[in-house]
């Protein structure tokens, strides 16, 4: 799987899977860079190897997004620079 990595992102999201599409959207809500709304589905734990001599674990919030995004939540949480 390909992340993106965005600083400007508050929270780290990731496309709700095709096996939960029918899940109702929650009442949490994300704004785009422009502006526009973002339709969130709850939060999905994911575990991430990006090579680094360890393995992360970290919630990502699902929305209607078409890639994953490591936000500068998880950059924080775990002192990684871009």
């Amino acid at each position: 799987m390909t992340f993106l990595v965005d600083t400007g992102a508050d929270v780290s999201v990731t496309p709700l899977p095709d096996t939960e599409k029918s899940r109702q959207p929650s009442t949490m809500q994300l704004f785009a860079a422009n502006g526009t709304t973002i339709k969130t589905f709850g939060e999905r734990l994911m575990k991430l190897d990006l090579g680094l001599r360890r393995v992360f674990h970290w919630p990502f919030i699902m929305a209607e997004v078409s890639q994953p995004i490591i936000g500068a939540d998880f950059l924080r949480e775990f002192g990684l620079l871009v």
